[in-house]
């Protein structure tokens, strides 16, 4: 199905622009072309220890809502971890970083506005089918920093470590 932008559209499953980030899966719903540059929804597909590093968005605001699996989530200080129907909001400007603690996590992420996705693509490659990525894709702190600062993004420190 071919995305027609100010028209309604369908996405059944694993369908949407597919990109592989560091060690996940992240599946496009909706991003800028399709809603106008208003919000974007990304289904992230984890394995156990997938992890950004903390980071703030200077102007996006998050929400992440947990299909399957646990995710601890680093928001300021605090610690929160986050299970099936949980949902978890950080508004720009809060420092936040999470890790997927069980075996996989399905989870999806709502973005507004839509800034995401150019960032991603820069770090990241086109999936080549819908599955985790193998060999996972290195995470390289100087140019996540790097591109972090050039789509409005701070980065606080090292990715969060998964609970032993």
């Amino acid at each position: 199905m071919s995305v027609i932008p100010h028209k309604g559209y369908l996405f059944q499953r694993d369908k949407g622009r597919a990109i592989w980030f560091l060690n996940g899966l992240l599946t496009w719903k909706a991003g800028d072309r399709e809603t106008e540059g208003r919000w974007e929804l990304v289904e992230q597909l984890c394995p156990r220890g997938f992890a950004p590093p903390v980071h703030s968005h200077d102007i996006e605001a998050e929400g992440f809502y947990v299909l399957d699996g646990e995710v601890t989530f680093v928001l300021d200080d605090e610690r929160v971890v986050a299970a099936p129907g949980s949902f978890v909001y950080i508004p720009a400007g809060t420092k936040h970083g999470f890790v997927v603690e069980s075996a996989v996590a399905k989870f999806l992420t709502f973005v507004v506005p839509a800034r995401l996705e150019p960032f991603i693509e820069e770090l990241g490659q086109p999936a080549g089918t819908s599955s985790l990525p193998d060999p996972p894709l290195p995470l390289d702190v100087a140019r996540f920093e790097a591109a972090a600062r050039k789509h409005g993004q701070k980065t606080w420190g090292p990715p969060p470590e998964p609970r032993t």
